[in-house]
């Protein structure tokens, strides 16, 4: 079995199983050692990671290939761009990698939206190698999983502000986290602190950047949803 899905150098993840997923969120070193202690030392070696190298593919166990940087390397096979490929090919500007990363498909975009917004990955490209293990069936094609669509669609909505621009002037950003020390109302709290066309943009910026937060999986953002500075427990009233 092997797929080509995204990487992340370090604290970076691969659209796999939410579990090994989350492992692999750890970090290389972070990764190797929690797979270790999750599934034996046999872990590492099941999993091989077969990548480019100067033009030469190179294939490595999992615990092997923790020094590799994976952002760097060359894309294991070419996109697919022409019209007759189903799909929807684009690229996405990463804040986190500072660089576009291409994707064929809405669901490869919209990890890669989550991948971004993850504040322990550290840099994120596309299709730097097959990962390749055995789980005693001939042939399966991969199967990522969708991101809950509730969450998705808020987080869509909130990566349209993910730039540093959006998040100033510093002195809205300061006072909204004052205003929404308590858990407000969207509209509400932005109403106090000033016009709300120059507030809003800065608010949703927070929310991207995790220093305010919302129940962005319960509902679509609307007006009257509950907002409130991070590090305080969601209302329970």
């Amino acid at each position: 079995m092997k797929i080509p899905r995204f990487s992340a150098k370090a604290n970076g993840r691969l659209l796999i199983s939410p579990k090994v997923e989350r492992l692999l969120g750890l970090g290389a070193g972070g990764a190797v050692k929690a797979l270790s202690c999750a599934y034996g030392d046999e872990a590492l070696a099941a999993f091989e990671l077969d990548f480019l190298s100067g033009g030469e593919h190179c294939r490595l166990p999992l615990g092997a290939s923790r020094q590799v940087s994976f952002e760097a390397v060359e894309p294991v096979r070419p996109f697919r761009w022409d019209k007759e490929t189903p799909g929807f090919a684009g690229w996405y500007y990463s804040v986190t990698a500072r660089d576009h990363v291409g994707h064929e498909s809405w669901l490869e975009r919209d990890r890669l939206i989550l991948l971004d917004r993850d504040p322990q990955v550290m840099a994120t490209s596309s299709r730097p190698f097959w990962l390749h293990w055995d789980d005693g069936r001939k042939q399966r094609r991969e199967w990522a999983g969708r991101p809950d669509p509730v969450l998705m669609a808020n987080v869509r909505w909130l990566s349209r502000y993910r730039r540093g621009r959006s998040g100033r002037p510093e002195a809205v950003a300061e006072r909204l986290l004052e205003v929404f020390s308590e858990p407000k109302g969207l509209w509400e709290g932005t109403g106090l602190v000033g016009d709300r066309i120059q507030v809003l943009p800065v608010l949703f910026h927070l929310l991207w950047s995790g220093k305010m937060n919302a129940d962005l999986s319960g509902e679509l953002m609307e007006t009257g949803s509950l907002v409130w500075a991070k590090g305080r427990q969601r209302w329970a009233g």
